[in-house]
């Protein structure tokens, strides 16, 4: 945010920012010299509020409003046509085992229409190898790519596993059925730590991930994005062959190729 600094004196400026999406307001305060600021962390295709007025003791100036997405372009995903045969999905990334890459253009589509529905579980590598403020980046990237999905009970329904020494559901597919409810589940996903066992973690989602207990449905795209930074503790290629021999698409960000197996 940048404006020119007004013509009578002043002691400061208030800066609000609010949101629908449950998330607590902010409120700070910056110098009569400043004529910019930023606003750091916001969740990806939420829409907020922010308000600056000028105070000078008692008084303010009229309050200045605008509204401010933070619209995330690195994660394009790509829509489900449910007349096709099979589900597409385009992940771009700096790493790519295809070969190639191209960065992402800020026209490029980051919003699936209502008709792109399925049971989308992101397998999450929390590991020590991550690191907390890669695993930040992980909650951003997770929030921008399930983001692109209309979110609800009979559209697409999104569950997180975390995984490290032993896998832990951090929530299931029928848990969080609207997008404010998921975008602050993914914005609060605590780090987890240890190895990275992956097969192990594999194995828990044929068992609890993609089940009917687990808010898992027939005759919907089964989608597992798999989410790593290194080479598994545990051998992943049976598992990975009993998902996909389930109908489960499973793409990989990082490493092992092993898991596209």
């Amino acid at each position: 945010m940048i404006w020119s600094r007004p013509l009578s004196r002043i002691q400061g400026y208030r800066i609000n920012v609010t949101s629908d999406s449950g998330e607590a307001a902010r409120h700070f305060s910056l110098p009569a010299s400043a004529t910019k600021t930023s606003i750091s962390e916001l969740s990806p295709d939420v829409d907020y509020m922010v308000t600056i007025v000028a105070f000078a003791g008692s008084q303010q100036s009229l309050p200045i409003s605008g509204q401010l997405t933070r619209q995330l372009v690195l994660v394009p995903v790509c829509c489900w046509n449910m007349a096709a045969e099979g589900a597409l999905m385009e992940i771009e990334s700096s790493r790519s085992s295809r070969g190639g890459t191209r960065k992402p253009d800020s026209s490029d589509p980051v919003r699936c229409p209502a008709s792109a529905a399925a049971d989308l579980l992101f397998l999450v590598d929390g590991s020590w190898s991550v690191g907390r403020p890669n695993f930040k980046h992980i909650r951003s990237f997770m929030a921008a790519a399930a983001g692109a999905f209309q979110i609800g009970e009979d559209r697409t329904r999104v569950g997180v596993v975390q995984y490290s020494d032993d896998p832990r559901t951090e929530f299931s597919l029928n848990q969080h059925l609207t997008r404010p409810a998921l975008m602050k589940a993914i914005g609060s996903l605590p780090y987890k730590g240890g190895n990275t066992r992956t097969g192990d973690a594999l194995g828990h989602l044929l068992t609890s991930g993609f089940t009917e207990a687990a808010g898992s449905r027939k005759g919907f795209p089964k989608l597992l994005l798999i989410i790593t930074d290194g080479k598994s503790d545990d051998p992943v290629e049976g598992a990975a062959r009993r998902l996909r021999s389930r109908g489960v698409d499973v793409f990989v960000l990082g490493e092992p190729p092993d898991l596209l197996i």
